[in-house]
């Protein structure tokens, strides 16, 4: 994917992240309740079923299911569960617990095409077993980790039956939301601030890295507690362009809350997509973007904004900001995370879709 079209694809993600909270663990764990003992079945959770929960805990109406909630009684059990996931998280929900531990509709899509991902990779319709759920992610390392200890906690847990346990896609989002980072992201800003940190503050030697101290500083600028896993990241001794991104990474997967409501944040889920749109857009993986990778067949934007009802003003601004980028030398990771946030997404951007907790109430 060229830089111009992961630009888009990140913008339409980050246009549509605004419009609901997702999915909470209540909301999960009701889910899986109806779809956790049909994870290889078709035809094992009825259609009825499904609306009385969909009604009951997410305070939304079953109706026109074919096009409202993508639910097709000849699909497998588990990828009706997943297309249940995805459009639920969309929709406003009066149930929604605010106290309980919530993926937002962001992190929802974008955990459950890296899960679906792994799944396709088998030729299994919505379900992986505990051994190849380790692949899913393999490209973020704390993830990785995180998932890797999960699974030795299940296979005790589950003792000789663990080999045949099946993880389904609610399965897998209720870990995701235990073993995530607790970081809140980070601020255009503050990304802008690590661009300064990498343009002003390199090493001299063979391997031109980032001066530790400097980014030690930084961190401690944005309130973030140095640990012993961060400072062996300041010294890790790699190339200033990687250890970019790594810091970036790893400020995004610790920062605290946000004390401005309204303040742009780009989450450590859509830090985690930059990267890696960016590092496949990256050919000569260098850690830069020439203008041969960022450039490439111009994109219609119009019509890939225009479904999404983006006001003309939002569209001409996209326009006029991809333009900025034509023919520039080098693009670093900090500049690249901005770009895909240059959105103002408080704008009047108006939600497309029905709001069916609200039309739906009785």
């Amino acid at each position: 994917m060229h830089f111009k079209s992961a630009l888009i694809v990140c913008v339409v993600y980050f246009l549509t992240s605004a419009w609901s909270v997702g999915l909470n663990s209540d909301q999960l764990i009701e889910l899986n309740k109806l779809f956790g003992n049909h994870k290889k079945c078709t035809h094992g959770v009825d259609e009825e079923d499904v609306s009385k929960v969909v009604r009951e805990f997410f305070g939304i109406k079953w109706k026109r299911p074919e096009i409202n909630f993508a639910f097709y009684p000849n699909e497998p059990d588990s990828i009706n569960l997943s297309n249940l996931l995805r459009v639920l998280a969309e929709k406003d929900k009066r149930s929604d617990n605010i106290k309980a531990k919530i993926h937002k509709y962001f992190d929802v899509n974008f955990f459950l095409d890296e899960f679906i991902t792994v799944c396709e990779s088998y030729d299994q319709p919505g379900y992986l077993n505990l051994q190849q759920l380790s692949e899913v992610f393999s490209y973020w390392e704390t993830i990785t980790v995180r998932l890797n200890e999960k699974i030795k906690e299940l296979k005790i847990a589950i003792g000789g039956n663990a080999h045949r346990h099946l993880i389904n896609a609610a399965d897998f989002l209720l870990i995701m939301l235990e073993i995530k980072p607790v970081g809140n992201g980070i601020t255009p800003a503050q990304a802008e601030k690590f661009g300064r940190l990498y343009e002003e503050h390199k090493t001299p030697g063979l391997v031109i890295t980032i001066d530790p101290d400097e980014s030690e500083k930084v961190f401690n600028e944005l309130g973030i507690t140095i640990d012993d896993e961060l400072k062996l990241l300041f010294i890790s001794n790699r190339p200033a362009e990687i250890l970019l991104k790594d810091l970036i990474l790893a400020a995004a997967e610790r920062t605290g809350a946000f004390e401005e409501e309204k303040l742009r944040v780009i989450s450590t889920s859509e830090v985690v997509y930059a990267i890696n749109d960016f590092n496949v857009t990256d050919a000569d993986k260098d850690g830069l973007l020439s203008p041969h990778e960022y450039s490439g067949h111009e994109d219609d934007l119009d019509s890939i904004l225009k479904p999404m009802e983006v006001s003309e003003e939002v569209i001409e601004d996209l326009q006029i900001y991809l333009k900025k980028f034509d023919g520039k030398k080098k693009l670093n990771f900090a500049e690249f995370v901005v770009t895909v946030t240059f959105v103002d997404i408080h704008k009047s951007v108006e939600d497309p879709m029905t709001n069916d907790a609200d039309a739906d109430s009785d």
